[in-house]
């Protein structure tokens, strides 16, 4: 513990909180990259598989990273198919909830 005299007192206090705030940001960033890998990893077990293109087509792309935090987007190269395989064709019936069911369990919910 350092002694500090009243008149840095409001510094020290904020270069606590600095370094309070830079912890906790770089452990958010880490948590929401695990997510991302754990939803990315669960859509490629539930995929459909033919060839394996498909499943192996889906990427996580950090798309903004902050000082306070970082956002990641699973997606699929093949996003076309995406479409089809989740919402189905419009004259066939039927479709797969894989992706959807990935991203809730992800986000908690």
């Amino acid at each position: 513990m350092k002694t500090v005299s009243i008149d840095e007192m409001g510094n020290a206090i904020a270069k606590e909180f600095e370094d309070y705030v830079e912890l906790s940001a770089s452990k958010v960033k880490t948590i929401v990259k695990d997510v991302a890998d754990d939803v990315k990893k669960k859509i490629q077990e539930n995929a459909p598989v033919d060839t394996g293109g498909y499943r192996k087509s889906w990427e996580i792309t950090q798309t903004s990273n902050s000082s306070l935090g970082a956002t990641y987007v699973v997606h699929a190269k093949k996003y076309q198919l995406t479409h089809l395989l989740e919402y189905g064709h419009a004259k066939r019936g039927g479709c797969l909830l894989y992706t959807s069911d990935a991203a809730d369990e992800g986000l908690g919910v």
